[in-house]
């Protein structure tokens, strides 16, 4: 406002000073220059009192269009509410529709998610590395066995409870989701022969030179899909433990399988953890196959979860045990013999003079006994020293006619070598007294 009527004065200013001068010239300069201020002070007082009259119009205009406006934002308020209890009622019925028609198909939407998710993180894995992670149409899961293959199956599921380290052994009853169907089956190839150990029922697994036992796991379910059931599957165990085997908690993954070997001595090994099993059995890994060429006494578990979705319930989890023990022992009955100096090979009737030592061949579970018999007084008969068990790598330098017989304890089977140790001259009084060691 200050600025407006400086402007306005100046410039009030700038148009009579030129007058003024004019007038003063006639009538003196002070006499121009009062009439010239009289006639300025005049024309500011006139501006000064229009622009009071424009901002009290102004304020006029504010005031009714403040009013106006409260108007309006009162009848607005009110329409509004009007609509939104309107639109609320509205919604109401909605939402109560839209919440029926969510319940019906919220197992198909979830269904249909888990689907395209899956595809999505399959196709993902598979372009960045060249493999397939899992697929709920392609896997390899049916099992498919030669008749005429020496196999054996092992091992039967059993409900181990919920968080108990898979530890319990509880019948599958009828309302379990593991009811009526099997996911698969342990089975051993590659042996000779298997033979019941009686009276415990333990199984055997007799090999041979050349064979190549081997522990499989053949799939009868897909994973994804249990018993056909789009709710029903094997899931990763995040946090799962074993109490038997003493494994902590680990992320096992879609099912764990777990190993242990004792050996001859009867020293139990570590057990040997393979996390998410069943999904690389899904895929055909080869890794899932288990080498037995050890002779030694075996456990094996397989431990896993599924999850049942059900239509309309939280998801549930149940824990799953397969536990089986077998054994693997030789079936040949043999025992190598060997020159004590030389280290050559004996055959069975040999007559040595620096004596023998025994190698088992890595057969542990023979039975070898060492017989050793010397001329008697009458230079007839012979007269038994000992027979006693032999050990891997005992040696013999005393003179005399030794026999040595293995016993294969699971065959029945026995086999013997006769052994005379010492000198021709020696040899030749048994000879005199019609003893020899051939046959």
């Amino acid at each position: 406002m200050k600025r407006s009527l400086t402007f306005l004065l100046v410039l009030t200013l700038a148009l009579t000073l030129p007058a003024a001068a004019e007038e003063g010239q006639g009538n003196g300069f002070f006499g121009g220059l009062g009439s010239w201020l009289d006639d300025t002070l005049q024309a500011a007082g006139d501006a000064i009192g229009d622009a009071a009259d424009a901002v009290g119009s102004a304020a006029g205009s504010v005031s009714e269009a403040i009013g106006s406006a409260a108007g309006s934002v009162s009848e607005a308020i009110g329409s509004a509410a009007g609509s939104v209890g309107d639109a609320v009622g509205s919604a109401a019925g909605s939402v109560g529709n839209a919440v029926g028609n969510a319940i019906d198909s919220v197992s198909t939407f979830a269904v249909d998610t888990w689907n395209a998710a899956d595809k999505a993180v399959n196709g993902m894995w598979t372009s960045v590395t060249g493999t397939q992670l899992f697929d709920a149409d392609d896997q390899v899961y049916m099992l498919t066995v030669d008749e005429d293959e020496p196999i054996t199956f092992m091992g039967a599921p059993v409900n181990a409870g919920k968080d108990t380290g898979y530890s319990k052994a509880g019948a599958i009853e009828q309302g379990d989701p593991h009811y009526g169907w099997t996911l698969g089956q342990f089975y051993i190839e590659g042996a000779t022969k298997m033979i019941v150990d009686q009276p415990n029922g333990s199984v055997i697994f007799l090999k041979t030179v050349g064979d190549q036992l081997e522990l499989h796991f053949g799939l009868t379910q897909n994973i994804n899909r249990l018993n056909d059931r789009d709710d029903l599957a094997v899931c990763s165990d995040r946090d799962g433990f074993d109490k038997y085997f003493q494994v902590e908690k680990t992320d096992m993954g879609r099912g764990a399988l777990i190993t242990r070997f004792t050996n001859h001595q009867r020293l139990a090994g570590e057990p040997v953890l393979y996390t998410d099993y069943l999904s690389a059995v899904a895929a055909g890994s080869a890794d899932t196959v288990i080498q037995l060429n050890e002779e030694g006494d075996y456990e094996v578990a397989l431990d896993y979860e599924l999850q049942d979705a059900g239509k309309f319930s939280i998801p549930q989890y149940h824990d799953y045990h397969i536990f089986f023990t077998f054994s693997v022992r030789n079936g040949n009955c043999m025992v190598y013999l060997f020159d004590a100096s030389t280290k050559a090979e004996l055959r069975n009737e040999t007559i040595i003079e620096n004596g023998f030592s025994i190698d088992f061949a890595r057969s542990r579970y023979l039975e070898i006994h060492v017989k050793r018999e010397t001329l008697a007084e009458d230079g007839k008969t012979l007269d038994v020293r000992y027979n006693k068990v032999a050990q891997d790598g005992d040696e013999y330098t005393d003179e005399g006619v030794y026999t040595i017989t293995a016993k294969n304890i699971y065959t029945n089977e026995e086999t013997s070598k006769r052994l005379f140790v010492g000198d021709e001259e020696a040899y030749a009084r048994y000879i005199d007294g019609g003893i020899t060691v051939e046959g």
